[in-house]
């Protein structure tokens, strides 16, 4: 328990800190230099600030899972319409190893073993939270969101979508 809050204490004042001074203004790039897909994203979407300590060890997966398949994903706004979702169930115990991998809802035989794949490259995993263990382990859904060239993101860390303007 007292992790739990020493762990939300931080959370809490790393959003309420004041923004760090903007760094010493570097010379453009030139033209054809373009951030290399392996390179770890540049701009975290804007998010609001978790709402539970499940979402926030979420969020710490998906970042984990985004940089250890950092050529396999895309950054900005998802599009309105999405290729695939996969959604996949894993288990992982206190220690942050995966013990269970399981796929919740697929259409897509590819991106479903592309985000299986994803899982396991980014494992293991940072401890869970003792609060969120449940005989010593913590189940955790998410969804991974697929674009027509094969890339994804996954939803704990995907900014909105577009709202629909046409009702």
């Amino acid at each position: 328990m007292r992790r739990l809050a020493i762990v939300l204490v931080g959370l809490l004042a790393a959003a309420c800190g004041k923004p760090p001074a903007p760094p010493p203004e570097a010379p453009a790039a030139p033209p054809q230099a373009q951030q290399s897909p392996a390179e770890p994203r540049a701009t975290a979407p804007k998010l609001p600030p978790p709402k539970t300590p499940l979402d926030a060890y979420k969020r710490e997966l998906a970042q984990r899972i985004l940089a250890s398949n950092a050529e396999r994903t895309f950054e900005g706004k998802p599009p309105d319409i999405l290729y695939a979702v996969v959604v996949l169930q894993f288990t992982v115990d206190r220690a942050g190893k995966v013990t269970a991998l399981k796929t919740l809802r697929s259409r897509h035989p590819p991106q479903e073993r592309l985000a299986l794949a994803s899982v396991r490259a980014a494992a293991p995993f940072p401890a869970p939270p003792a609060t969120l263990l449940r005989r010593g382990t913590l189940e955790v859904a998410e969804t991974w969101l697929f674009r027509d060239d094969g890339k994804f993101q996954i939803r704990s860390l995907a900014e909105a979508q577009a709202p629909d303007l046409r009702d």
